[in-house]
């Protein structure tokens, strides 16, 4: 059991990191919101009836089993994991992994002009504006005292 709490606790904490770092700007969110409120109060609507609907009309009687006192708990949800639900296991990793990716992607992506890049071509490049001057070396700046 402790290593499952462990495991969503991990899963948990990395969920969280990638939303931070996605640096979201809820103002724009705000302003769009009430265009898709009715779209989503009816998709909303249509989830808790199809999820009442499969509560009330899902066979309970077969969920009950009767324990071995030799398997553990962590036994048997790795036996259900890796044999029952291999592939929707394996399914739930790739999509953590897309989403990561694609939250990075979202994150990392070019913002328009308010990155700032260095040219080399453009800094090593000599106009005709540049050119050397010989410049007397110890010159200094004289200092006159107004007393």
């Amino acid at each position: 059991m402790l290593v499952i709490i462990v495991y969503v606790g991990a899963v948990a904490v990395l969920f969280l990191f990638v939303v931070m770092m996605l640096d979201i700007n809820y103002s724009r969110f705000k302003h769009g919101f009430t265009k898709y409120f009715v779209i989503g109060l009816i998709s909303g609507m249509i989830l808790f009836v199809n999820m009442v609907f499969i509560i009330k009309h899902s066979a309970t009687a077969d969920l009950v089993t009767e324990s071995k006192p030799y398997v553990s708990n962590v036994m048997a949800i790795g036996n259900l994991i890796y044999t029952k639900y291999m592939y929707i296991f394996h399914l739930s990793g790739v999509l953590l992994l897309i989403s990561i990716i694609g939250s990075l992607v979202l994150t990392l992506r070019d913002k328009g002009n308010n990155i700032r890049r260095q040219s080399p071509d453009v800094q090593i490049s000599r106009s005709p504006f540049v050119k050397y001057v010989d410049v007397k070396v110890r010159g200094g700046i004289s200092y006159e005292d107004s007393d």
